[in-house]
């Protein structure tokens, strides 16, 4: 029965917190779910880059869907780490032990969350003003900027 039982140090009350695995066993599920969808996110969206990428007339005019395939990419490298990872703890046993927060931010999954969350979101918003300059200027748009515009865009959020 040892080994149905995990650990954990409280800090706040100087107590050993005993938590059982029957506890835990929603989260795992949770866990497993969201490690599954960040598996077939990354597939999915490599699906799309090899598209993108092995046609020049779709390099061209989706570049900055490109772009936000490669950030929904790191979205789902989040989603696949982080939760092999919370489920590695879980199993071993280190899950409930508690960390520092600058702990926390030095693991790898930090990249991934911070570029995989905060960069998709800041293309949208670029293919977005692109939509509507399209809409809204059409002929500056499709004779001065139609290709200049996305390349811009993406020297900008390496920039950024």
């Amino acid at each position: 029965m040892a080994n149905d039982t995990f650990h954990a140090y409280n800090l706040t009350t100087n107590a050993t917190i005993v938590t059982s695995v029957f506890d835990v066993e929603g989260d795992v599920i949770a866990y497993y779910r969201y490690l599954w969808t960040g598996l077939a996110t990354i597939i999915a969206n490599l699906f799309v880059l090899a598209l993108i990428i092995s046609d020049r007339g779709l390099r061209e005019r989706l570049l900055l869907y490109a772009v936000l395939a490669v950030g929904d990419t790191l979205n789902g490298c989040y989603f696949g780490y982080a939760n092999f990872n919370r489920l590695r703890q879980i199993y071993d046993g280190s899950f409930y032990i508690l960390i520092t927060k600058w702990d926390c931010a030095k693991k790898l999954y930090s990249f991934f969350q911070l570029s995989g969350t905060q960069f998709p979101a800041l293309i949208a918003l670029l293919i977005s003003v692109e939509r509507v300059l399209a809409v809204q200027k059409p002929l500056w748009f499709y004779g001065n900027t139609l290709r200049r515009i996305p390349d811009q865009s993406v020297v900008i959020l390496l920039i950024l």
